[in-house]
């Protein structure tokens, strides 16, 4: 279910977020800030986030703050906590989980490149490393495509979204 979606440029906050109790609490508050906070859960859980090659958290935290002209009073709310803590269970999936592991080793792969001095004894060490983070960073890429489609199908499906083509309607309709 996607209670907070990001589509042309625009935030959009479904229905259904307002039945889930953190959620409506914290609109009821304040509307305003609540919509900023959606904003911020979005962008730093959705698997869909354009943040999301952010592999440090804090880092992450700090851009997104950033974008949005936010500061970080809220982070520490209790309501906001338990938003967190909501919307991450229902928008992270093994797929977005494996793949953030691997955003992380690419991360990894990359630091261990920055720091390795090249030498004429580890110069196949290198390349190999080189070959193998682009294979990865393919892969990471293929995947994303995947679970944004994925997303996108389970939306359709969940919401009754369907588009009907020509033949659907029959042809006495033209």
């Amino acid at each position: 279910m996607k209670v907070i979606e990001f589509k042309n440029n625009e935030l959009y906050i479904s229905d259904e977020a307002y039945h889930i109790r953190c959620f409506r609490e914290l609109h009821d508050r304040d509307s305003e800030a609540a919509l900023n906070i959606f904003g911020f859960l979005y962008f730093f859980y959705n698997p869909a986030s354009d943040y999301n090659y952010i592999t440090d958290s804090e880092e992450k935290q700090e851009v997104i703050l950033e974008a949005l002209g936010l500061d970080d009073s809220f982070l520490k709310d209790e309501l906001y906590l338990q938003c967190c803590s909501v919307y991450e269970k229902m928008v992270v999936t093994t797929s977005s989980k494996l793949i953030d592991n691997n955003r992380k080793r690419l991360q990894k792969l990359d630091t261990f490149l920055d720091e390795l001095e090249l030498t004429q004894d580890n110069v196949g060490k290198f390349t190999k490393a080189i070959s193998d983070g682009t294979k990865l960073a393919v892969e990471i890429s293929n995947a994303e495509k995947e679970i944004a489609k994925d997303i996108e199908e389970q939306s359709v499906k969940a919401r009754g979204k369907t588009e009907l083509t020509i033949g659907d309607r029959g042809l006495e309709n033209l």
